[in-house]
């Protein structure tokens, strides 16, 4: 007989695997995305800062 416990347990960390895993995937493309905004951030006020140095 097989506990059902046992059962639960191999039944919720399959789910519970691929949920950690979007999670994480989430994290990275999260990660990403506020690079890319400090990336546009920093160069658009670089060149704002170079404009009004040369003028």
């Amino acid at each position: 007989m097989v506990e059902p416990q046992a059962y639960f347990v191999k039944n919720l960390s399959l789910p519970g695997y691929y949920f950690l895993w979007k999670m994480k995937q989430q994290v990275v493309i999260a990660e990403f995305v506020v690079f890319a905004i400090k990336l546009l951030v920093v160069e658009s006020v670089e060149l704002f800062v170079n404009k009004l140095l040369r003028d």
